[in-house]
Order: C-alpha cells, then structure tokens, then sequence
C-alpha cells in the first residue's frame, strides 16, 4: 500500500524537449483518479475519437475504479472534465464524484478496457 498526495498531469508540447505540470491537481489524497488509464479509443459515443476517457483508482489501487471523460482539446481544464454517476448519467461537478464502484471485472477478455463493464453505452 502506498499514499498519494495529489496527482498532476505532466505533459510536452515540443515534442519532448521540455515537460510542464498542470496547473491543477487532479486528484488529492482522497480522490478517485490518482492513478489513470486514458483511451479515447473510437466507439459507440465517441465515434471520432474526440472523447478521453479515463479509468481511475485510488492510491494504492485500494478502491474501485471509477470513470471520467473529458474532450480531447479540454484534458487541462478541470472544470471540463465529466464523471460516471452510476446510473446512466454524466455530471461535471467535482463535488459531486461517485464514491461506490462503477466499474466491475466481467469474464472474458481482460486486457484494456474490455476487460471492464460500466453497463452503459457512453453518450
């Protein structure tokens, strides 16, 4: 087991060159999405791929995961990013992020996202 306090996304835009921080932290101590798996493979809801979605835990992988999206061109907006409520619905207030599992492992392949059912079809 290990802590975490906050998660940041750092990035390039030179093409490695140099790397910045974000100027938000994504996620503290308690948060659902310290450690991330970001897609925005293409697929019902995000035909042109212009959707991320991440997957995310807590720290330590202590905790179920939870699913966020965000558009592409928004990754360093927090306040653009959308979260799963667990019953069909998106919501954009952070207050608001679900504190029970979205996700569950199913049978069957388990490798990348498929490995996962969230019982929806993202809109």
């Amino acid at each position: 087991m290990w802590d975490c306090n906050y998660s940041k996304f750092v990035y390039s835009d030179d093409l490695g060159k140099t790397r910045k921080q974000s100027d938000f932290n994504l996620g503290d101590r308690d948060s659902n999405f310290n450690m991330l798996a970001l897609t925005n493979q293409q697929g019902p809801g995000n035909e042109e791929g212009g959707l991320i979605y991440a997957l995310g835990t807590p720290c330590g992988r202590f905790g179920g995961v939870k699913l966020a999206r965000v558009a592409k061109d928004d990754l360093l907006h927090l306040g653009a990013w959308e979260y799963f409520s667990g019953d069909h619905r998106w919501t954009g207030t952070r207050g608001r992020q679900p504190k029970s599992s979205l996700l569950r492992w199913v049978k069957g392949r388990s490798s990348g996202i498929r490995g996962f059912s969230a019982g929806c079809t993202p809109t």
